[in-house]
């Protein structure tokens, strides 16, 4: 039987504020950087994953091992979802990486009709206690209705897809009625695009290398 339509964006915006709410139970210490602070982050909703899920209505199924793009999971009106939690600091001058996942894993993760969700919390010093930190917002939202220039692919291992930039800035141009398969069509184009580039420069670098080790065998002989 097939499951019911999906609010996606009803139901992204229910888990945003339960997190949300979740996270200001606990006082954010700073830690010695952006990735640690993450860490703690993702810890507390993990740890308290059953009991948001109940809150939600959501059924739990555990967290993400270390071969999964996805940190936390739960099934909701017959369909499956994986949710990747990262942290974003907001601060300009320091670097957060927009990582999320090789394209040969997020092809593995959809290929079992499953959704992807990303819940993203953006977090900033406190302005009273600078041993601390605030929560400035989280969003959640479906890896596959991002606006189209949001998405990138990078040239690390088979493919890389990152973000450009802070998603609660494209939070607004979300296309929350896009289908996994017209993603996949998007995806292609920019697999195509990239991988057409790396041949390119591929070539080129060959084509370097040959010339170089000419010039240094002259130099030799």
């Amino acid at each position: 039987m097939t499951p019911p339509p999906l609010n996606l964006k009803e139901l992204c915006t229910r888990i945003a504020q339960e997190i949300e709410n979740e996270i200001n139970r606990y006082p954010l210490d700073q830690r010695e950087d952006s990735r640690a602070f993450g860490a703690s982050i993702e810890s507390i909703i993990k740890n308290k994953w059953e009991s948001l899920c109940s809150r939600l209505g959501l059924r739990p199924l555990g967290h993400g091992g270390a071969r999964t793009i996805y940190d936390v999971a739960f099934e909701y009106k017959g369909y499956s979802f994986g949710m990747d939690i990262r942290s974003k600091d907001t601060d300009p001058r320091k670097y957060s990486d927009g990582g999320v996942c090789s394209i040969g894993n997020l092809l593995k993760f959809l290929e079992k009709k499953w959704f992807l969700l990303v819940a993203e919390i953006e977090h900033l010093p406190n302005a009273q206690d600078r041993t601390k930190r605030e929560v400035r917002g989280v969003l959640v939202f479906p890896f596959h209705c991002l606006p189209m220039d949001i998405y990138r692919i990078q040239n690390l291992g088979t493919g890389q897809i990152r973000f450009n930039g802070t998603i609660s800035n494209a939070y607004e141009r979300m296309e929350w009625h896009r289908t996994v398969g017209q993603f996949l069509d998007i995806l292609l184009t920019k697999a195509r695009d990239h991988y057409t580039k790396v041949a390119e420069d591929a070539v080129k670098r060959r084509e370097k290398v040959e010339k170089d080790i000419q010039r240094i065998k002259h130099v030799w002989s």
